[in-house]
């Protein structure tokens, strides 16, 4: 259904994973450098409470849909 919708076609998907250049850097900077940053800035930023910690590191790493439905359960507001 996805491939319908955005009108993507098969064989230019196919050709996209032969850039492995492109690939390999989105991957180390999603899987590597924000992960690492966003637990930097989380404890520089969390003043020694874990809470604000838990809380900001799924800030930074999660979707925003995500990280709102997290926060608020956790907050107890759901």
């Amino acid at each position: 259904i996805a491939l319908v919708m955005s009108g993507a076609s098969v064989s230019g998907i196919a050709r996209s994973f032969a850039k492995l250049k492109f690939i390999a850097t989105a991957i180390s900077l999603n899987f590597l450098f924000v992960p690492i940053y966003a637990w930097l800035l989380s404890f520089n930023m969390s003043m020694g409470y874990p809470e604000v910690y838990a809380w900001l590191m799924l800030y930074f790493v999660t979707p925003c849909i995500g990280w709102y439905l997290i926060s608020t359960e956790l907050a107890g507001v759901v």
